[in-house]
């Protein structure tokens, strides 16, 4: 018991920054573009991150690409008709990239 309680510890102090840490945030919010023709709102809200991603990377590296670190962060999706007449999902975030300074 005592070993399961050191290696949550252990993994909570990996986890989570320490109190000291901020954050290094470039000026201007990135916008993902929408990402259209999505069965549900979760795979089409992964798929806008994961374009917003692939955009803050070319503009300012791989560090900043963090969507969970990014400062006002907004994701906007709504469901639509597509041309064959089914429901999907269309998503878009936007979010100022950051990195956890120490």
């Amino acid at each position: 018991m005592l070993r399961l309680f050191a290696l949550a510890a252990l993994a909570l102090l990996i986890c989570v920054p320490p109190a000291s840490a901020g954050f290094s945030c470039k000026p201007n919010p990135i916008t993902s573009g929408w990402a259209s023709n999505w069965p549900s709102r979760k795979v089409g809200r992964q798929a806008a991150i994961d374009k917003w991603k692939t955009k803050v990377t070319q503009y300012y590296g791989q560090m900043y690409s963090n969507f969970a670190n990014a400062k006002s962060r907004d994701i906007d999706c709504q469901q639509a008709t597509n041309a064959f007449g089914a429901n999907a999902w269309k998503c878009k975030v936007r979010g100022r990239p950051c990195i956890i300074s120490h």
